[in-house]
């Protein structure tokens, strides 16, 4: 247990993992209408701030969405891009079909420049905390879920040609 905390950067009463200032650009393909903000409907990508307080038995998980730094369309495909946090474990939601809808959705974490995917999702930030954070819940913690203040410039991503 203590090497899966460890791995997850979980200890004490510190809100890890934490928002590291080094980032990797990470393109994602997607597909669907891009105009007046609709690029955000096809693709997201959020990483998860979690803070463990061992003397209340509480953890607080805060999803966070980051916002797309620009993208290109080229033949009907989105190419989107986003800064991802080092060390931090992230999921991306796309669209990979229009009709009908499919979407695709995934846990990663990104080191060293390397992007490493740790499973599919089922749910939301739920999810997360059953995947991620079982071990505290099994041994009775407290947990809330919330998210994150909306980035600003949510709905402006820039197009590049």
């Amino acid at each position: 247990m203590r090497a899966e905390n460890e791995n997850l950067g979980l200890s004490g009463t510190t809100p890890l993992p934490q928002r590291n200032t080094e980032t990797t650009t990470i393109e994602l393909e997607c597909v669907g209408n891009f105009g007046n903000g609709y690029i955000n409907a096809q693709c997201s990508v959020s990483w998860f701030e979690v803070s463990v307080n061992d003397d209340k038995n509480e953890l607080d998980c805060i999803q966070h969405d980051l916002p797309m730094r620009d993208y290109r369309r080229k033949a009907r495909i989105n190419y989107c891009r986003y800064e991802i946090p080092a060390g931090v474990i992230c999921c991306y939601r796309r669209a990979i079909q229009t009709n009908p809808r499919t979407e695709e959705s995934k846990w990663f974490r990104v080191d060293g420049g390397q992007c490493a995917i740790l499973g599919d999702i089922i749910g939301g930030t739920s999810s997360f905390i059953e995947k991620f954070l079982s071990s505290y819940i099994e041994r009775g913690y407290k947990c809330t879920s919330r998210s994150g203040p909306y980035p600003e410039h949510w709905n402006k991503p820039v197009r590049i040609e």
